[in-house]
C-alpha cells in the first residue's frame, strides 16, 4: 500500500494531476452514496428523468404554496380596499393557513430528518397588518 502512496507522490511533482479536467472544482457525484449497489442504476434512471422522492416533491409543493401566499397577502396588504372586503379575505386567508398547516404537518411527519422539516405558519404573524 505505501508504494501506491510513492507512485502517487512522484506523479504530483512531475505535474500529471495538473491538466486534469474538473481540477480545483467539487466532484460531481452521479451515484446515491445511500443506495445499495443493485439499486444505483435504478435510482439513476429515475433522476435523470425528472423524478424525485415523494417527500421531496411534497416540500417543493408547499414551499410554492406558501410563497404564493405570501405574495397574495403583500398584495392585499398594499391594494387599499373597504374594511368589509379585507375582513372576508382575511377569514378566507386563515382557512387557507390552517389547511397549508395541516399538509405541513403531514410532510413532517413522512420527512426522514428534522432537518427537512417545515416550519408550521404563524396566522397571527403572516396577518399581521391586514383588519
Amino acid at each position: 500500500m505505501r508504494w501506491v502512496e510513492e507512485r502517487i507522490g512522484e506523479a504530483i511533482e512531475r505535474g500529471e494531476f495538473e491538466n486534469l479536467s474538473g481540477k480545483g472544482k467539487p466532484i460531481q457525484w452521479q451515484e446515491n452514496p445511500f443506495a445499495p449497489p443493485e439499486q444505483q442504476l435504478a435510482f439513476h434512471l429515475l433522476r435523470s428523468n425528472g423524478f424525485t422522492l415523494p417527500w421531496l416533491e411534497t416540500q417543493r409543493e408547499l414551499q410554492a404554496e406558501i410563497d404564493k401566499l405570501r405574495k397574495k397577502i403583500a398584495q392585499l396588504r398594499q391594494t387599499p380596499a373597504s374594511p368589509h372586503w379585507q375582513k372576508r379575505q382575511k377569514a378566507q386567508l386563515e382557512a387557507q393557513i390552517e389547511d397549508l398547516n395541516q399538509r405541513i404537518r403531514r410532510y413532517n411527519i413522512e420527512a426522514p430528518l428534522a432537518r427537512f422539516h417545515l416550519p408550521i405558519l404563524d396566522c397571527e404573524r403572516e396577518l399581521e397588518g391586514i383588519a
